[in-house]
């Protein structure tokens, strides 16, 4: 209410900080980053160890935001503003590398988010990867100095580039090349690997 001060915004006392595709609290420095709390309505701004952070959307229980690329590894301290209101601080633990996989139904499980690299339509059962086929997958927590690899089920492909999305904060790309020798079937299992750190598992349909 006007002429009112704003309430002091509530961060979660457990898990309030989560990798973005994965869902899973393992984070690192450029990743997309869930924040979830019982209030958050009109935060503003989001600080990691005092470093601000790039918010990408926000609700009432619930901000996406950008770990800073220049957050050191280690335990890190996260607080949300609003109206130059501080949370009170929770820490999280930052690593090197934390690669997780978007999925469709943004619980890091099920489908991922992986396009025909020729068309850039989804790859579904419908419309599914085959063999020799170039492949994009969407992903972050990729961090810097260390090549990611790419399994289906456990035959590993050909990574062909990664890095980040142009004009999109936090989202990287790993391209792709299907295996002749791939497992074919409706759920695929990929997973994603860099710096000796494992992805969340998604599925992809492979023809």
């Amino acid at each position: 209410m006007a002429g009112y001060p704003a309430a002091t915004p509530l961060l979660a006392t457990s898990n309030a900080a989560v990798n973005g595709a994965s869902n899973l609290p393992v984070l690192a420095p450029g990743l997309v980053v869930s924040l979830y709390g019982p209030d958050l309505a009109d935060v503003t701004e989001v600080v990691f160890n005092g470093i601000p952070a790039t918010v990408l959307a926000s609700s009432a229980n619930q901000i996406n935001t950008v770990l800073p690329a220049n957050l050191e590894p280690g335990p890190a301290l996260v607080q949300v503003k609003r109206a130059g209101i501080a949370s009170a601080g929770r820490i999280v633990k930052v690593d090197q590398y934390a690669p997780g996989i978007f999925s469709l139904n943004q619980r890091g499980e099920g489908p991922g988010m992986i396009v025909h690299a020729d068309t850039l339509g989804l790859v579904s059962e419908a419309d599914p990867a085959r063999r020799g086929q170039h492949l994009s997958i969407l992903c972050t927590g990729l961090g810097t100095g260390a090549e990611p690899t790419v399994t289906l089920g456990e035959v590993a492909t050909h990574v062909l580039w990664s890095g980040p999305m142009p004009d999109v904060p936090g989202v990287n790309k790993v391209d792709i090349q299907v295996p002749e020798d791939a497992p074919r079937g409706a759920t695929v299992q990929v997973l994603l690997r860099v710096g000796g750190a494992v992805s969340n598992s998604v599925t992809l349909a492979v023809e």
